[in-house]
């Protein structure tokens, strides 16, 4: 499967520049700190590290459980 994703990545540029544009620009990574430009990661793994926050510092897990707690704001 590996030579069909590289072959499919390289055939953006002619198929559809708009989206190899976006690839080529950096703006479908998550820069996790702006002063170490090594640091990004793809966006569904930023949004999983915002779910663990959630779910380990918030309280996340069993909120549906309890009635009052529907309501918290975070």
């Amino acid at each position: 499967m590996i030579p069909l994703y590289l072959a499919g990545m390289e055939s953006l540029k002619s198929d559809d520049p708009l989206l190899y544009e976006e690839f080529h620009s950096g703006t479908w990574i998550v820069n996790k700190n702006a002063t170490v430009p090594f640091c990004s990661i793809g966006a569904d793994c930023a949004l999983e590290q915002i779910n663990r926050f959630m779910k380990v510092a918030c309280g996340l897990v069993g909120i549906t459980l309890n009635p009052a707690d529907l309501t918290k704001n975070f």
